[in-house]
């Protein structure tokens, strides 16, 4: 199938693409176009403009901070990936960005076409959820930050008003230790169940963690319950099985035709429970 009519713009500056939006409120805002495209291809999308902000330079940057990674919004899932210094400083993020699709999709993919296409079972979004993110949005009345605990509100739906653009992301970096897990049912596919964890230390003991799944509900789920279940005590096998079973009794997960809810609340302590182990393997690795 092909696309239902629409009008097309390609704006070059932030500027300008704030304009559109605020002159033209039912506009869908085309980043890489992985997703949007192919839901306007099959007419589940079918937007009267079209605004592609592909061609707006300014969108597409990468700085680091002491304590922080600000991308912008159209930094390819490619660069995410390969990136030696997102590897070395926030090896979260590019070790999940493997799980998206396959290289045509991510070397096209934008992290924040990604985000703000809300998809509950995609990978960057669960990351930004973990780690805190803060995602800027811009309006011709001016900026506002949202944090990803509060950017996420439903399947497909975000808190971006229509009138603004997604421009910039901050990821709060530098954890002790990280963990990452997803089961889908073949690569490259959106995950089943997926989970990922940061954990920081003060000696032997968990001083902070965030730990969250996605791929349950209608958007990604932090579980504050698992991470007070650990924070004061040592990352050891049995703290991290206690975790795994709070998680199991914590979700509501939904079902569909790729798995049920009792299989997915299954599967979340599963993935739970490799997040954390791996977090604590690269810790031992790290102290060796």
């Amino acid at each position: 199938m092909k696309p239902a009519a629409f009008e097309y713009h390609a704006p070059t500056s932030v500027d300008e693409a704030i304009t559109l939006l605020d002159e033209i409120p039912d506009a869908a805002v085309l980043a890489g176009g992985q997703s949007l495209i192919a839901m306007m291809n099959l007419r589940l999308a079918q937007p009267d403009h079209v605004v592609d902000v592909g061609r707006i330079e300014d969108l597409n940057f990468l700085e680091f901070e002491d304590a922080r990674m600000r991308t912008g919004a159209l930094l390819t899932q490619r660069r995410a990936e390969t990136d030696p210094r997102i590897a070395e400083r926030f090896p979260l993020l590019s070790t999940a960005t493997r799980h998206i699709g396959f290289p045509a999709i991510r070397t096209r993919g934008t992290l924040g076409g990604s985000l703000a296409h809300a998809d509950p079972a995609a990978e960057l979004p669960l990351v930004a959820v973990t780690v805190g993110a803060e995602l800027t949005l811009e309006a011709r009345s001016g900026r506002r930050v949202v944090s990803a605990d509060d950017f996420f509100v439903g399947h497909y739906t975000t808190a971006r008003m229509p009138n603004e653009l997604l421009v910039e992301v901050a990821w709060p970096i530098g954890w002790d230790t990280w963990g990452f897990s997803e089961f889908a049912r073949r690569t490259g596919d959106f995950a089943i169940v997926s989970a990922a964890a940061v954990v920081n230390f003060d000696g032997d003991l968990v001083s902070e963690t965030r730990v969250a799944v996605g791929g349950v509900a209608s958007r990604p789920q932090r579980l504050t319950e698992v991470e007070e279940s650990l924070r004061g005590g040592p990352l050891s096998e049995s703290a991290i099985t206690a975790a795994a079973d709070v998680a199991t009794d914590l979700v509501e997960p939904t079902g569909d035709i790729h798995a049920n809810a009792a299989y997915r609340r299954r599967l979340v302590g599963v993935q739970v429970r490799r997040a954390l182990a791996r977090a604590a393997e690269r810790m031992r690795h790290a102290d060796a």
